[in-house]
């Protein structure tokens, strides 16, 4: 039974009430590859990147237009209320929608192990909507990026990472200018020099793959970034030339810095779009690579202190496998230490789709979902940098944090119908279900209290 519950927590976003628990847990959590849906109707129906890249077009054009006939007197009004900021509404709408179908997805999916993993390497590529120019993108950029490659290679979940327009925008790749490209020799004779931007380059030598202090340098760090040069979003810029043939992606060979480059001590020669790609396969298929990718998942499954075990069991499958991330997978299932350590604090995300589960709620609202992830201090795809949300029990264990998340769990409790709180904590936690807890619960004064003190039960707070 206790692996039950490790599967339903741990593996999983937790139980449903009224779902039974998985008898064959290992069994439960592989046949979700086969059951796990990439592109579910929520989504087909949600606006792609290229129409978010045209309404973002359009508002900041609209901005720019508003702010040219506003009087240079004229009072100050609140910023949301500006007249020159209300062209970006519905950007800030298309996030609400998005942030409600993740949440949704969450909920109802019949693959929670790998809904986990989509969140998981969205927070490993991650973006921010902090940035105005990726507020309507960064739901597209898990749906389009992250999703259809969570259960294929490595190398082609980080080439579709990087060449998505969120990706290109947050971290300015899609504004990098080879000096001596054509574009960047006419700015030159201009006197308006454009430069290179190293943005990307460097996080995804730090962050994407190798990790930090692996032994590359910024030598390392300019050369990927000259490679990248070209690599742009279509649709926004003034200029013809770096118009390109629409909204999204495409390579700007006028941007391109010309040039072979060396990297990691290794020589690439290719031309244009291809050099950046081939040197993207080889950072995904490094050792430092696959040791910084098992250290990030034996810290997510078996807990804040990786074993050093799991770490090195799932080094040796991620290079034996060529980064196949279904061989990876199988082996974190298969490996003893996620199923024996500790339970890991949850984040506010992972707590509050285990409360939803656990009482049956199916759907929100747009934009609801949002505002209590914002209260608990997780909110959707607003990390502070593009490392991501931390994913360890200090960071959001504190007092203040908890004393929030009773505070929601007695408002979901308010609005549930009234249940059995002793027999949901049993389907929830089979075999884990402490007698403390038990106690608590049967001492609550309504179901409704008890059902509040469940979610916010020590079970509860963790996986």
């Amino acid at each position: 039974m206790r692996e039950s519950s490790v599967a339903l927590n741990r593996f999983g976003l937790g139980g449903r009430r009224g779902e039974t628990p998985p008898v064959e847990a290992k069994s439960w959590l592989l046949d979700q590859f086969d059951r796990f849906d990439a592109a579910p109707p929520s989504i087909r129906a949600l606006p792609a990147s290229p129409a978010l890249i045209t309404l973002f077009r359009e508002a900041r054009d609209d901005q720019r237009a508003a702010k040219r006939t506003l009087e240079p007197d004229a009072p100050k009004t609140k910023p949301d209320l500006a007249p020159e900021l209300r062209p970006y509404r519905a950007l800030r709408d298309a996030y609400g929608q998005a942030a409600a179908v993740r949440t949704d997805l969450a909920l109802t999916t019949p693959a929670p192990f790998v809904e986990r993993l989509v969140h998981f390497w969205a927070n490993h590529f991650a973006v921010s909507i902090d940035k105005l120019v990726t507020l309507g993108l960064a739901g597209a950029f898990e749906f389009e990026a992250i999703r259809p490659h969570v259960l294929g290679k490595f190398s082609d979940l980080l080439l579709a990472v990087e060449r998505h327009p969120a990706m290109l925008l947050y971290l300015d790749q899609a504004q990098s200018i080879g000096p001596e490209s054509i574009v960047g020799q006419i700015a030159a004779r201009r006197g308006n020099a454009r430069g290179l931007n190293e943005n990307l380059a460097r996080e995804i030598l730090e962050l994407h793959t190798l990790g930090v202090r692996t032994g590359y340098g910024q030598g390392d760090v300019t050369e990927l970034a000259r490679a990248l040069t070209g690599w742009t979003v279509g649709g926004l810029a003034q200029q013809p030339l770096l118009r390109g043939p629409g909204p999204g992606y495409w390579f700007a060979a006028a941007i391109h810095q010309p040039g072979d480059r060396t990297v990691l001590g290794r020589r690439y020669r290719q031309d244009g779009e291809a050099q950046g790609e081939a040197i993207l396969r080889d950072l995904a298929n490094h050792p430092a690579t696959a040791r910084h990718i098992a250290v990030k998942l034996a810290r997510h499954f078996a807990g804040d202190e990786p074993p050093p075990s799991l770490v090195a069991r799932l080094e040796q499958v991620f290079l034996s496998s060529g980064g196949d991330l279904p061989t990876l997978y199988r082996a974190l299932i298969n490996a003893p230490e996620p199923w024996t350590t500790p339970p890991k604090f949850r984040t506010p995300w992972d707590w509050t789709l285990a409360a939803l589960r656990a009482v049956g709620i199916d759907s929100l609202p747009a934009l609801l979902s949002a505002g209590a992830l914002n209260q608990l201090g997780q909110p959707v795809w607003r990390p502070g940098s593009p490392a991501g949300w931390d994913d360890t029990d200090p960071s959001w264990a504190g007092p203040d944090a908890l004393y929030r998340r009773v505070e929601v769990a007695e408002r979901i409790a308010s609005r549930t119908a009234p249940l059995d709180a002793r027999d949901l904590a049993e389907q929830l936690f089979p075999g884990t279900l402490s007698e403390a807890t038990r106690g608590t619960i049967a001492g609550a004064e309504s179901p409704t209290q008890a059902l509040a003190l469940l979610l916010a039960a020590p079970e509860m707070l963790r996986r």
